[in-house]
């Protein structure tokens, strides 16, 4: 018997790097490479959705980080409206209620960790138990040994984001496990 998997279901990051977008500038930059995906943020809510508009007719898709957008709620009325009216195809939160309001609006949910000693990974594997979002965006990148436990624990691919600097280091993440990395500079598009 054949399963049907919904779009949100079968979707898969598959590219490395994701550019992460902070101006309009980069946007026109990342509409003329050959990357699907990109996150918006820290950018005014008054361009989105021209921007998405923009994305998608050039088949493109856009995650917005909703906790890094000026002008609009973090948390599920600011989900609501960037699905409804903004189109977004996927939302990057640091906030369980966030993550929660894109999974019942059934777009790609992403759901941010930061690292910053023992107490905080395993509150962020505590979480990622409960929440289940689609991916796990890891801050630092560069924390490559505890990647490796954040993916045994909970089985969520793994973006790395933060502290970027170079081709070596995408290619340690991706060496690593991670199936992608964000950032925003642009060299390393």
């Amino acid at each position: 018997m054949s399963v049907t998997l919904s779009l949100k279901e079968a979707e898969v990051v598959n590219q490395r790097i994701i550019p992460a977008i902070t101006s309009v500038k980069k946007f026109e930059k990342f509409l003329e490479t050959d990357y699907e995906y990109c996150v918006l943020m820290n950018l005014h809510i008054s361009l989105l959705k021209t921007l998405v508009e923009k994305a998608h007719d050039k088949g493109k898709k856009c995650f917005l980080h909703l906790d890094l957008i000026n002008g609009i709620s973090s948390d599920e009325y600011g989900v609501e409206y960037a699905v409804q009216h903004i189109k977004i195809d996927g939302i990057v939160s640091t906030r369980n209620s966030v993550i929660k309001a894109a999974q019942r609006k059934k777009i790609v949910s992403i759901y941010r960790i930061f690292l910053i000693d023992s107490m905080s990974l395993n509150r962020s594997l505590e979480k990622l138990a409960q929440l289940k979002p689609d991916y796990v965006e890891l801050l630092p990148a560069i924390a490559f040994d505890v990647m490796s436990r954040v993916k045994k624990e909970t089985d969520i691919p793994i973006i790395g984001g933060g502290l970027i600097a170079s081709r070596e280091d995408i290619d340690r993440c991706i060496a690593s496990g991670m199936i992608a990395v964000t950032t925003s500079n642009r060299v390393l598009w």
